[in-house]
């Protein structure tokens, strides 16, 4: 009977161990899935903390924050000529923002990609707090301190690229953001020169690439009854990634139809406008329009554009 009674505390006591195990092994997949650290920091952490989930992930990113910025600060002067200009629309919104790395390699890894995606969408949240009433065309430009000291919940950015720092081992710089507002019937282009794509507002995708473009226009007068306003918007925003436009310019004629008494350092001041000036460029879908004749027939009027480019040297 005592020898029964043995074997069946025996029995249970493997019975709950194997329980114990299944359990460890279910947070330990839970854990590495929702945080994305290694196998080994996920165990040590929920060992240390008795197999409590809740506890471990804080743990895991408090050690990770301090990796990062023990990281960040060892890194900090490596250079970061790589990385993904970022595209993120919502509604009448739109943010692009361009984020470096300092290798070809990580800036096609896909934590990289869920960080720049990140950034976007902390400063399009912002953007769209700050413009909740759109009632007329409106731009932001972010860089430096304005841009580190964006918050989700309660942490910054610039705490959320020493974790990221810490979890992808290279130096992180997050160089500019521009966001855009237009109001409703507007047009709000956008294209990304796109070799990724990551989700980072559910229902929104984040597109990535090396070249991206943001174009506000507007209908000032009754519009062609073929003209989709959407792919309008995107085929002027590959136009300007192609042919890198300073400024929206004047509409004037080509140069074929000016008359024949200006001088030719006239016509060459002409030529230099069609290269810089949106509006006289050669149209790069169509050659045989200018941007400023294709606009002019569908009733377009350009407010405002901007052109990213990754690596890009900007003027001080």
């Amino acid at each position: 009977m005592i020898q029964t009674k043995q074997f069946l505390l025996f029995r249970r006591s493997v019975h709950l161990g194997r329980i114990c195990k299944s359990a460890e092994k279910s947070n330990l997949a839970k854990l590495r899935k929702k945080t994305g650290f290694t196998f080994v920091n996920c165990k040590n952490a929920l060992k240390q903390f008795n197999n409590d989930l809740a506890k471990a992930e804080e743990w895991l990113y408090k050690q990770a924050e301090k990796e990062g910025w023990s990281k960040a600060t060892r890194l900090q002067g490596r250079e970061t000529a790589q990385g993904m200009v970022a595209i993120l629309c919502q509604n009448n919104y739109a943010a692009m923002v361009e984020v470096n790395c300092e290798t070809d390699f990580v800036a096609r890894n896909s934590d990289f990609h869920t960080f720049v995606g990140k950034v976007a969408s902390m400063a399009l949240r912002q953007h769209i707090n700050k413009n909740a009433e759109i009632n007329e065309v409106g731009k932001s430009e972010l860089s430096g301190d304005k841009l580190n000291c964006l918050k989700d919940s309660n942490t910054t950015l610039k705490d959320i690229t020493a974790l990221a720092i810490g979890k992808i081992g290279e130096n992180l710089t997050i160089k500019r953001a521009v966001c855009m507002h237009v109001p409703p019937g507007n047009i709000l282009g956008n294209y990304v020169h796109s070799i990724a794509q990551t989700s980072v507002l559910n229902t929104n995708d984040c597109s990535l690439g090396k070249y991206g473009a943001l174009i506000a226009a507007e209908n000032i007068k009754e519009p062609s009854p073929k003209l989709q306003p959407a792919a309008m918007g995107r085929r002027l925003c590959q136009h300007i990634v192609g042919m890198k436009p300073l400024t929206i310019g004047e509409f004037i004629p080509p140069i074929q139809n000016i008359q024949q008494e200006e001088n030719e350092e006239d016509a060459e001041n002409v030529e230099e406008i069609i290269v810089t000036e949106l509006l006289n460029q050669e149209y790069l879908i169509d050659p045989s329009l200018t941007v400023g004749e294709l606009l002019y027939q569908e009733g377009i009027q350009v407010n405002d554009f901007v052109r990213y480019e990754c690596g890009q040297k900007l003027e001080d």
